[in-house]
């Protein structure tokens, strides 16, 4: 190895040395100063898009089930009395659970195949599977999401909500997670059981 080479291999040694400390705490810096500026935009996303997914969930649930009662063999099957599903307010899941006496095996078939259940998929699963998301529909006391509800009128409007049995919860999107028919249905007047007086 001749002198020149010995030269240039000493300066490519030198050119490598890396950052120095100071170079390094200014790079960490400025990832966190960044990160801090972006998180709070990043979290509205996520809740932004938890919303956009519960309204669709429930306006799907609408669909499907006012769908489902346009079929005279779903509709002569549901029970009517105590328990009916007609007239008063009913947590979703309860249409799949057979021990509830307003259930009809002919409505619960007819809802997995429109919404895409599994046939052999149980209560639990369908319950994880249907849950609100977004902060706006979480009980703020306990952190656990709203049930879903729904109402039929004689007529076979069908609303959904999420929320309590008597109100659709977070004033800023009531709108939006108040669904079908209920825009012109007044629950103020309902008590804890879901009972219009």
């Amino acid at each position: 190895m001749n002198e020149t080479e010995r030269d240039s291999d000493i300066c490519l040694m030198k050119d490598n040395r890396g950052m120095s400390l100071v170079e390094l705490l200014v790079v960490i810096a400025i990832i966190v100063v960044l990160a801090g500026a972006l998180t709070p935009a990043l979290i509205k996303y996520i809740e932004h898009s938890r919303q956009s997914r519960d309204v669709k969930m429930i306006d799907n649930i609408r669909d499907s089930l006012t769908d489902a009662l346009a079929d005279p063999n779903v509709v002569d099957t549901i029970p009517g009395g105590t328990g009916s599903y007609i007239e008063t307010v009913h947590v979703f899941t309860d249409l799949f659970d057979t021990t509830q006496s307003g259930y009809s095996q002919n409505l619960d078939k007819e809802l997995r195949a429109l919404l895409a259940i599994n046939p052999n998929d149980p209560l639990t699963s369908i319950d994880d599977q249907f849950k609100p998301t977004s902060k706006a529909t979480r009980d703020p006391s306990t952190n656990q999401p709203y049930n879903i509800y729904f109402y039929i009128d004689r007529d076979d409007s069908v609303s959904v909500w999420i929320g309590t049995t008597t109100a659709a919860v977070h004033s800023k999107v009531t709108d939006k997670l108040f669904l079908g028919g209920s825009k012109d249905l007044d629950i103020s007047g309902w008590d804890e059981e879901g009972i219009q007086h």
